[in-house]
Protein backbone atom coordinates (compact mmCIF):
# COMPACT_ATOMS: atom_id res chain seq x y z
CA UNK A 1 0.00 0.00 0.00
CA UNK A 2 1.38 3.72 -1.08
CA UNK A 3 2.33 5.55 2.00
CA UNK A 4 1.29 9.01 1.19
CA UNK A 5 2.95 10.69 4.55
CA UNK A 6 6.40 9.63 2.34
CA UNK A 7 8.45 12.14 1.21
CA UNK A 8 9.44 12.76 -2.71
CA UNK A 9 12.62 11.48 -3.16
CA UNK A 10 15.20 11.66 -5.63
CA UNK A 11 18.49 10.83 -7.27
CA UNK A 12 20.94 10.30 -10.17
CA UNK A 13 20.54 6.49 -10.96
CA UNK A 14 23.09 6.32 -13.18
CA UNK A 15 26.84 6.14 -12.61
CA UNK A 16 28.59 9.80 -11.43
CA UNK A 17 30.62 10.85 -14.68
CA UNK A 18 30.91 11.74 -18.19
CA UNK A 19 28.73 9.53 -20.33
CA UNK A 20 25.94 10.18 -23.00
CA UNK A 21 23.05 10.07 -21.00
CA UNK A 22 22.43 10.64 -17.22
CA UNK A 23 19.12 9.16 -15.52
CA UNK A 24 17.60 10.91 -12.46
CA UNK A 25 14.88 9.04 -10.93
CA UNK A 26 12.13 11.22 -8.60
CA UNK A 27 9.22 9.19 -6.55
CA UNK A 28 6.95 10.46 -4.41
CA UNK A 29 3.11 12.80 -4.16
CA UNK A 30 5.34 15.69 -5.23
CA UNK A 31 6.62 14.23 -8.68
CA UNK A 32 4.69 15.21 -10.88
CA UNK A 33 4.45 18.79 -9.51
CA UNK A 34 8.50 18.73 -9.11
CA UNK A 35 8.46 18.39 -13.33
CA UNK A 36 6.42 21.05 -14.18
CA UNK A 37 8.21 23.72 -11.85
CA UNK A 38 11.11 23.09 -13.97
CA UNK A 39 9.73 21.97 -17.35
CA UNK A 40 7.85 24.57 -17.90
CA UNK A 41 7.02 23.67 -21.84
CA UNK A 42 4.24 21.04 -20.76
CA UNK A 43 1.30 22.26 -19.01
CA UNK A 44 -0.63 19.03 -19.29
CA UNK A 45 1.56 16.42 -18.73
CA UNK A 46 0.00 12.46 -19.49
CA UNK A 47 1.30 9.30 -17.81
CA UNK A 48 3.62 6.57 -19.53
CA UNK A 49 4.00 9.69 -22.26
CA UNK A 50 7.62 11.12 -23.55
CA UNK A 51 8.07 14.57 -23.27
CA UNK A 52 11.22 16.56 -24.65
CA UNK A 53 11.71 19.69 -24.02
CA UNK A 54 14.00 22.26 -21.77
CA UNK A 55 14.77 22.14 -17.96
CA UNK A 56 14.42 26.04 -17.13
CA UNK A 57 15.70 26.93 -13.59
CA UNK A 58 12.70 28.89 -11.86
CA UNK A 59 14.33 31.16 -10.36
CA UNK A 60 16.49 32.18 -12.94
CA UNK A 61 14.91 31.36 -15.79
CA UNK A 62 18.14 30.17 -17.26
CA UNK A 63 17.73 26.83 -19.68
CA UNK A 64 19.79 24.25 -18.19
CA UNK A 65 19.73 21.16 -20.61
CA UNK A 66 17.56 19.78 -23.48
CA UNK A 67 16.36 16.65 -21.80
CA UNK A 68 13.59 13.50 -22.35
CA UNK A 69 10.93 13.33 -19.32
CA UNK A 70 8.52 10.73 -18.49
CA UNK A 71 5.68 10.89 -16.11
CA UNK A 72 4.77 7.40 -14.41
CA UNK A 73 1.39 7.52 -12.26
CA UNK A 74 1.22 5.13 -9.14
CA UNK A 75 0.64 1.99 -9.41
CA UNK A 76 2.38 2.06 -12.84
CA UNK A 77 5.69 2.91 -11.65
CA UNK A 78 9.05 0.97 -10.60
CA UNK A 79 8.21 2.28 -7.53
CA UNK A 80 4.21 2.17 -7.04
CA UNK A 81 4.45 5.71 -6.37
CA UNK A 82 4.18 8.35 -8.88
CA UNK A 83 7.37 8.55 -10.53
CA UNK A 84 9.21 10.74 -12.78
CA UNK A 85 12.71 9.87 -14.66
CA UNK A 86 14.54 12.68 -16.42
CA UNK A 87 16.80 11.86 -19.28
CA UNK A 88 19.80 14.69 -19.62
CA UNK A 89 22.98 14.78 -21.42
CA UNK A 90 25.50 12.98 -19.17
CA UNK A 91 28.24 15.66 -17.91
CA UNK A 92 28.71 15.42 -14.20
CA UNK A 93 27.76 19.48 -13.78
CA UNK A 94 24.26 18.48 -16.27
CA UNK A 95 22.94 16.13 -14.03
CA UNK A 96 23.88 17.61 -10.35
CA UNK A 97 22.35 20.95 -11.58
CA UNK A 98 19.39 19.38 -12.28
CA UNK A 99 18.88 17.21 -9.42
CA UNK A 100 20.21 20.15 -7.36
CA UNK A 101 16.56 22.23 -8.78
CA UNK A 102 14.26 18.89 -8.17
CA UNK A 103 15.65 19.55 -3.95
CA UNK A 104 14.90 23.32 -4.53
CA UNK A 105 11.14 21.96 -5.62
CA UNK A 106 10.57 19.90 -2.84
CA UNK A 107 11.97 16.43 -3.10
CA UNK A 108 14.67 14.98 -0.64
CA UNK A 109 17.82 13.29 -1.74
CA UNK A 110 17.46 9.07 -1.54
CA UNK A 111 19.09 6.49 0.34
CA UNK A 112 20.81 3.58 -0.84
CA UNK A 113 18.49 1.44 -2.26
CA UNK A 114 15.11 3.53 -0.90
CA UNK A 115 13.43 3.51 -4.37
CA UNK A 116 13.62 -0.05 -4.44
CA UNK A 117 12.49 -0.55 -0.89
CA UNK A 118 9.55 1.56 -1.48
CA UNK A 119 8.55 -1.04 -4.43
CA UNK A 120 9.20 -3.50 -2.01
CA UNK A 121 6.54 -2.29 0.40
CA UNK A 122 4.25 -1.34 -1.96
CA UNK A 123 4.09 -4.78 -3.11
CA UNK A 124 5.56 -4.59 -6.68
CA UNK A 125 8.06 -7.70 -5.56
CA UNK A 126 9.09 -9.44 -3.14
CA UNK A 127 12.08 -9.70 -0.49
CA UNK A 128 13.60 -12.22 -2.70
CA UNK A 129 13.08 -10.97 -6.39
CA UNK A 130 14.52 -7.47 -4.70
CA UNK A 131 17.64 -9.87 -3.95
CA UNK A 132 17.30 -10.60 -7.79
CA UNK A 133 17.78 -7.35 -8.32
CA UNK A 134 21.22 -7.09 -6.51
CA UNK A 135 22.14 -10.18 -7.85
CA UNK A 136 22.01 -8.77 -11.67
CA UNK A 137 23.26 -5.48 -11.11
CA UNK A 138 26.36 -7.59 -9.88
CA UNK A 139 26.56 -10.40 -11.79
CA UNK A 140 30.18 -11.29 -13.28
CA UNK A 141 29.18 -13.19 -16.07
CA UNK A 142 26.06 -13.29 -18.75
CA UNK A 143 25.41 -16.91 -17.01
CA UNK A 144 25.34 -16.13 -13.73
CA UNK A 145 22.77 -12.83 -15.21
CA UNK A 146 20.66 -15.27 -16.72
CA UNK A 147 20.41 -17.15 -12.75
CA UNK A 148 19.57 -14.04 -11.73
CA UNK A 149 17.09 -13.26 -14.15
CA UNK A 150 15.29 -16.37 -13.61
CA UNK A 151 14.55 -15.34 -9.98
CA UNK A 152 13.80 -11.93 -10.76
CA UNK A 153 10.76 -13.10 -12.57
CA UNK A 154 9.95 -15.36 -9.20
CA UNK A 155 11.10 -18.72 -10.28
CA UNK A 156 12.37 -19.29 -6.18
CA UNK A 157 8.99 -17.39 -5.09
CA UNK A 158 6.82 -19.42 -6.77
CA UNK A 159 8.72 -22.27 -5.44
CA UNK A 160 8.96 -21.07 -1.79
CA UNK A 161 4.91 -20.16 -2.06
CA UNK A 162 4.34 -23.97 -3.25
CA UNK A 163 6.06 -25.25 -0.25
CA UNK A 164 4.26 -23.00 1.80
CA UNK A 165 0.78 -23.76 0.92
CA UNK A 166 1.35 -27.17 1.33
CA UNK A 167 2.66 -26.62 4.75
CA UNK A 168 -0.33 -24.50 5.40
CA UNK A 169 -2.85 -26.77 4.59
CA UNK A 170 -0.84 -29.57 6.67
CA UNK A 171 -0.98 -27.15 9.62
CA UNK A 172 -5.29 -26.71 9.50
CA UNK A 173 -5.45 -30.44 9.39
CA UNK A 174 -3.39 -30.69 12.97
CA UNK A 175 -5.28 -27.69 14.36
CA UNK A 176 -8.83 -29.39 13.26
CA UNK A 177 -7.58 -32.63 14.92
CA UNK A 178 -6.39 -30.35 18.25
CA UNK A 179 -10.03 -28.01 18.40
CA UNK A 180 -12.43 -30.65 17.22
CA UNK A 181 -11.26 -33.97 17.93
CA UNK A 182 -14.87 -35.83 19.05
CA UNK A 183 -16.02 -34.61 15.54
CA UNK A 184 -12.79 -34.90 12.88
CA UNK A 185 -11.63 -38.69 12.06
CA UNK A 186 -8.28 -39.67 12.53
CA UNK A 187 -5.47 -37.84 11.45
CA UNK A 188 -3.67 -40.31 8.35
CA UNK A 189 -0.52 -39.94 9.43
CA UNK A 190 0.63 -42.45 6.16
CA UNK A 191 -0.23 -39.38 3.99
CA UNK A 192 0.82 -36.91 6.48
CA UNK A 193 4.40 -38.12 6.61
CA UNK A 194 4.20 -38.64 2.60
CA UNK A 195 3.47 -34.83 2.72
CA UNK A 196 6.13 -33.56 4.78
CA UNK A 197 8.74 -35.44 3.94
CA UNK A 198 7.92 -34.06 0.29
CA UNK A 199 8.15 -30.42 1.45
CA UNK A 200 11.46 -31.31 3.69
CA UNK A 201 12.88 -33.09 0.37
CA UNK A 202 12.18 -29.69 -1.90
CA UNK A 203 14.05 -27.77 0.89
CA UNK A 204 16.84 -29.69 0.75
CA UNK A 205 17.23 -29.66 -3.07
CA UNK A 206 16.51 -26.02 -3.17
CA UNK A 207 19.71 -25.49 -0.47
CA UNK A 208 22.14 -27.78 -2.27
CA UNK A 209 21.41 -25.74 -5.82
CA UNK A 210 21.97 -22.93 -3.53
CA UNK A 211 25.79 -24.37 -2.84
CA UNK A 212 26.07 -24.47 -6.84
CA UNK A 213 24.34 -20.57 -7.47
CA UNK A 214 27.33 -19.58 -4.42
CA UNK A 215 30.35 -20.28 -6.60
CA UNK A 216 28.72 -18.97 -10.23
CA UNK A 217 27.93 -15.52 -7.77
CA UNK A 218 31.09 -15.40 -6.20
CA UNK A 219 33.19 -17.61 -8.35
CA UNK A 220 36.37 -19.89 -7.40
CA UNK A 221 39.87 -19.44 -6.97
CA UNK A 222 42.38 -21.86 -8.63
CA UNK A 223 46.04 -21.62 -7.80
CA UNK A 224 48.99 -22.71 -10.13
CA UNK A 225 51.57 -24.54 -8.43
CA UNK A 226 54.83 -26.72 -9.23
CA UNK A 227 58.52 -26.16 -9.15
CA UNK A 228 59.94 -23.37 -11.15
CA UNK A 229 60.53 -23.16 -15.06
CA UNK A 230 57.43 -25.70 -15.65
CA UNK A 231 55.29 -23.35 -17.46
CA UNK A 232 53.11 -22.09 -14.96
CA UNK A 233 52.95 -18.25 -16.50
CA UNK A 234 52.77 -19.49 -19.89
CA UNK A 235 49.82 -21.62 -18.78
CA UNK A 236 48.01 -18.67 -16.97
CA UNK A 237 49.22 -16.99 -20.35
CA UNK A 238 47.35 -19.57 -22.39
CA UNK A 239 44.04 -20.27 -19.90
CA UNK A 240 43.69 -15.91 -19.99
CA UNK A 241 44.69 -16.01 -23.81
CA UNK A 242 47.06 -12.75 -23.53
CA UNK A 243 50.52 -12.37 -22.14
CA UNK A 244 50.09 -11.07 -18.76
CA UNK A 245 52.90 -12.98 -16.67
CA UNK A 246 56.39 -12.59 -17.80
CA UNK A 247 57.74 -15.57 -18.92
CA UNK A 248 61.38 -16.36 -19.28
CA UNK A 249 63.86 -19.43 -19.28
CA UNK A 250 65.39 -18.39 -16.09
CA UNK A 251 64.08 -20.39 -12.69
CA UNK A 252 62.44 -17.87 -10.51
CA UNK A 253 61.24 -15.49 -12.62
CA UNK A 254 57.60 -14.98 -10.72
CA UNK A 255 58.01 -13.58 -7.60
CA UNK A 256 54.68 -12.55 -6.22
CA UNK A 257 51.19 -14.21 -7.30
CA UNK A 258 49.60 -12.97 -10.08
CA UNK A 259 45.95 -13.14 -9.67
CA UNK A 260 43.50 -12.82 -13.29
CA UNK A 261 39.52 -14.21 -13.75
CA UNK A 262 38.62 -16.10 -16.62
CA UNK A 263 35.38 -17.03 -17.76
CA UNK A 264 34.90 -20.52 -17.70
CA UNK A 265 31.12 -20.41 -19.18
CA UNK A 266 29.42 -18.72 -17.31
CA UNK A 267 31.77 -19.42 -14.10
CA UNK A 268 34.05 -17.27 -12.89
CA UNK A 269 37.46 -18.56 -12.18
CA UNK A 270 40.50 -16.54 -10.72
CA UNK A 271 43.81 -18.10 -11.32
CA UNK A 272 46.47 -16.99 -9.27
CA UNK A 273 50.12 -17.89 -10.87
CA UNK A 274 52.31 -18.86 -7.60
CA UNK A 275 56.16 -18.76 -7.28
CA UNK A 276 57.75 -22.32 -8.01
CA UNK A 277 58.30 -24.25 -4.86
CA UNK A 278 61.73 -24.76 -4.27
CA UNK A 279 64.63 -23.23 -1.29
CA UNK A 280 64.41 -19.47 -1.67
CA UNK A 281 67.77 -18.25 -3.36
CA UNK A 282 67.09 -14.40 -2.25
CA UNK A 283 64.92 -12.52 0.19
CA UNK A 284 62.26 -11.98 -2.61
CA UNK A 285 62.46 -15.21 -3.51
CA UNK A 286 61.30 -16.79 -0.36
CA UNK A 287 58.74 -14.10 0.18
CA UNK A 288 57.18 -14.87 -2.93
CA UNK A 289 57.42 -19.00 -1.82
CA UNK A 290 55.89 -18.15 1.60
CA UNK A 291 53.23 -16.90 -0.39
CA UNK A 292 52.72 -19.48 -2.79
CA UNK A 293 52.49 -21.68 0.02
CA UNK A 294 49.85 -19.62 1.67
CA UNK A 295 47.85 -19.66 -2.03
CA UNK A 296 47.98 -23.49 -1.75
CA UNK A 297 46.75 -23.36 1.49
CA UNK A 298 43.50 -20.93 1.41
CA UNK A 299 42.67 -22.02 -3.00
CA UNK A 300 39.66 -23.60 -3.31
CA UNK A 301 41.28 -25.65 -6.08
CA UNK A 302 45.00 -26.51 -7.30
CA UNK A 303 46.35 -27.00 -10.89
CA UNK A 304 49.62 -28.90 -10.12
CA UNK A 305 52.32 -28.29 -13.65
CA UNK A 306 54.69 -31.10 -14.41
CA UNK A 307 57.48 -30.89 -17.07
CA UNK A 308 57.09 -34.03 -19.27
CA UNK A 309 60.36 -33.39 -20.79
CA UNK A 310 62.49 -33.74 -17.53
CA UNK A 311 63.02 -36.50 -14.70
CA UNK A 312 60.81 -35.97 -12.04
CA UNK A 313 62.86 -33.92 -9.35
CA UNK A 314 63.18 -33.33 -5.20
CA UNK A 315 61.46 -30.12 -5.88
CA UNK A 316 58.49 -31.87 -7.76
CA UNK A 317 57.89 -34.49 -4.89
CA UNK A 318 58.03 -31.39 -2.45
CA UNK A 319 55.20 -30.04 -4.93
CA UNK A 320 52.95 -33.50 -4.51
CA UNK A 321 53.79 -33.26 -0.88
CA UNK A 322 52.32 -29.98 -0.20
CA UNK A 323 49.59 -30.23 -2.30
CA UNK A 324 48.29 -33.73 -1.93
CA UNK A 325 45.79 -33.16 0.88
CA UNK A 326 44.01 -30.76 -1.59
CA UNK A 327 41.66 -30.79 -5.13
CA UNK A 328 43.01 -29.92 -8.21
CA UNK A 329 44.23 -31.26 -11.12
CA UNK A 330 47.86 -32.49 -13.03
CA UNK A 331 48.84 -30.46 -15.75
CA UNK A 332 51.65 -32.56 -17.71
CA UNK A 333 53.36 -30.13 -19.63
CA UNK A 334 55.48 -29.27 -22.40
CA UNK A 335 54.17 -32.21 -24.42
CA UNK A 336 55.71 -30.33 -27.87
CA UNK A 337 59.20 -32.09 -26.35
CA UNK A 338 60.75 -35.51 -26.01
CA UNK A 339 58.66 -37.15 -22.77
CA UNK A 340 61.21 -37.77 -20.04
CA UNK A 341 58.87 -38.06 -17.22
CA UNK A 342 57.78 -41.17 -14.87
CA UNK A 343 54.57 -40.11 -13.93
CA UNK A 344 53.83 -43.08 -11.48
CA UNK A 345 54.68 -41.47 -8.45
CA UNK A 346 52.24 -38.79 -9.42
CA UNK A 347 49.77 -41.02 -10.06
CA UNK A 348 49.82 -42.74 -7.09
CA UNK A 349 50.11 -39.45 -4.52
CA UNK A 350 47.75 -37.93 -6.61
CA UNK A 351 44.98 -40.73 -7.04
CA UNK A 352 41.97 -38.69 -7.54
CA UNK A 353 43.60 -35.83 -9.09
CA UNK A 354 42.99 -36.10 -13.32
CA UNK A 355 45.85 -35.70 -15.66
CA UNK A 356 46.13 -33.02 -18.58
CA UNK A 357 48.83 -33.39 -21.34
CA UNK A 358 49.46 -29.53 -22.50
CA UNK A 359 51.64 -27.58 -24.60
CA UNK A 360 51.34 -24.11 -22.81
CA UNK A 361 53.63 -22.58 -25.31
CA UNK A 362 51.26 -24.11 -28.66
CA UNK A 363 47.86 -23.55 -26.67
CA UNK A 364 47.44 -27.61 -27.08
CA UNK A 365 44.94 -29.17 -24.19
CA UNK A 366 44.26 -25.70 -23.10
CA UNK A 367 40.36 -26.03 -24.13
CA UNK A 368 40.28 -29.53 -22.64
CA UNK A 369 42.21 -28.46 -19.54
CA UNK A 370 39.25 -25.62 -19.12
CA UNK A 371 37.05 -27.78 -19.50
CA UNK A 372 38.13 -30.65 -17.08
CA UNK A 373 38.28 -28.07 -14.45
CA UNK A 374 35.21 -26.62 -14.91
CA UNK A 375 33.60 -30.29 -14.67
CA UNK A 376 35.38 -30.99 -11.62
CA UNK A 377 34.32 -27.72 -9.97
CA UNK A 378 30.54 -28.54 -10.69
CA UNK A 379 31.07 -32.30 -9.36
CA UNK A 380 32.72 -31.02 -6.04
CA UNK A 381 29.65 -28.76 -5.19
CA UNK A 382 27.46 -31.98 -6.35
CA UNK A 383 25.50 -28.80 -8.89
CA UNK A 384 24.59 -28.90 -12.75
CA UNK A 385 23.72 -25.78 -14.59
CA UNK A 386 20.40 -26.96 -14.74
CA UNK A 387 19.93 -26.92 -11.02
CA UNK A 388 21.60 -23.91 -10.12
CA UNK A 389 19.38 -21.11 -8.01
CA UNK A 390 20.97 -18.12 -6.50
CA UNK A 391 20.64 -18.37 -2.40
CA UNK A 392 21.95 -15.80 -0.22
CA UNK A 393 22.92 -16.43 3.36
CA UNK A 394 19.98 -15.23 4.55
CA UNK A 395 17.88 -17.65 2.03
CA UNK A 396 20.36 -20.43 3.47
CA UNK A 397 19.45 -19.94 7.14
CA UNK A 398 16.31 -19.43 6.67
CA UNK A 399 15.59 -22.49 4.79
CA UNK A 400 17.85 -24.77 6.90
CA UNK A 401 15.78 -23.58 10.15
CA UNK A 402 12.34 -24.54 7.84
CA UNK A 403 13.93 -28.12 7.47
CA UNK A 404 15.33 -28.54 10.98
CA UNK A 405 11.26 -28.06 12.00
CA UNK A 406 10.41 -30.48 9.33
CA UNK A 407 12.68 -33.01 10.52
CA UNK A 408 11.46 -32.47 14.09
CA UNK A 409 8.00 -32.54 13.57
CA UNK A 410 8.62 -36.13 11.51
CA UNK A 411 10.12 -37.41 14.62
CA UNK A 412 7.02 -36.09 16.70
CA UNK A 413 4.62 -37.69 14.49
CA UNK A 414 6.71 -41.54 14.88
CA UNK A 415 6.82 -40.97 18.49
CA UNK A 416 3.45 -40.85 18.52
CA UNK A 417 3.67 -37.48 20.89
CA UNK A 418 1.15 -34.57 20.75
CA UNK A 419 -0.37 -33.07 18.35
CA UNK A 420 0.04 -29.70 19.72
CA UNK A 421 4.18 -30.17 19.65
CA UNK A 422 3.72 -31.04 15.95
CA UNK A 423 1.85 -28.03 15.40
CA UNK A 424 4.42 -25.44 16.85
CA UNK A 425 7.35 -27.21 14.67
CA UNK A 426 4.46 -27.08 11.15
CA UNK A 427 4.24 -23.21 11.73
CA UNK A 428 7.55 -22.96 12.89
CA UNK A 429 8.58 -24.20 9.51
CA UNK A 430 6.03 -21.69 7.99
CA UNK A 431 7.55 -18.98 9.82
CA UNK A 432 10.55 -19.44 8.23
CA UNK A 433 9.80 -20.12 4.42
CA UNK A 434 7.53 -16.61 5.25
CA UNK A 435 11.00 -15.29 6.23
CA UNK A 436 12.62 -16.27 2.82
CA UNK A 437 10.09 -14.15 0.82
CA UNK A 438 10.11 -11.64 2.96
CA UNK A 439 6.14 -11.90 3.74
CA UNK A 440 7.42 -12.05 7.58
CA UNK A 441 10.69 -10.31 8.71
CA UNK A 442 12.17 -7.64 10.27
CA UNK A 443 12.36 -3.82 9.58
CA UNK A 444 16.21 -4.52 10.45
CA UNK A 445 16.53 -7.41 8.07
CA UNK A 446 14.94 -5.06 5.03
CA UNK A 447 17.02 -2.41 5.75
CA UNK A 448 20.12 -4.75 5.53
CA UNK A 449 19.05 -5.66 2.42
CA UNK A 450 18.08 -2.61 0.41
CA UNK A 451 21.01 -0.49 2.72
CA UNK A 452 23.69 -3.16 -0.63
CA UNK A 453 22.00 -1.35 -3.02
CA UNK A 454 23.33 1.82 -4.94
CA UNK A 455 21.79 5.32 -3.86
CA UNK A 456 19.41 5.61 -7.66
CA UNK A 457 18.11 2.02 -7.22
Amino acid sequence: MINSKLETIAAIATPIGVGGVAVIRISGQKSKDILKNIFPSFTKILSHKMLNGWIVDPKKRNKVDRVMACFMRAPKSYTGEDVVEIYCHGGVAVANKILSLIFSSGAVIASRGEFSKRAFLNGKFDLIQAEAILDLVKAPTEKGAGYAVSQLEGKLSKTIQGQRSELVGLLAQVEAQIDFADDMPPLNFAVFTRKTKGVLKAIENLVNAGYGGKIFRQGVSVAIVGRPNVGKSSLLNALLNEERAIVTEEPGTTRDSLVEQINLDGLVVRLIDTAGLRSPRSMAEKAGIKRAQKEVLFADYLIAVFDRSQKISSQDEATILAIKNKKGLVVLNKTDLPEQLKSEKINKSLSQWKAIKISALFGQGIPKLAKELKKLILKDNGVSQNTVTFLNARHLECLQRAGEALKRSLSIIKQGSSPDLLALDIKAAILALREVSGAEVSDEVINEVFDQFCVGK
